[in-house]
């Protein structure tokens, strides 16, 4: 099974996409910027779920 190569779109600072794209993994060139989505989920009590980073993943 083969892995699947993530390609992001670049943006620049005022959100417009320039038509530049990364793969999964680059580092964003200066002042171009890919988006990211954060979901928080809660029960009914108010208490969030929160999962953990691996400690395989990499950090920037």
């Amino acid at each position: 099974m083969g892995s699947i190569m993530e390609i992001f779109d670049l943006y620049d600072r005022d959100r417009t996409l320039t038509g530049e794209t990364i793969r999964r993994g680059q580092k964003p060139p200066t002042e171009r910027y890919h988006l990211v989505v954060h979901i928080c989920i809660f029960n009914q009590d108010g208490q969030m779920l929160i999962q953990k980073r691996s400690l395989q993943k990499g950090f920037w």
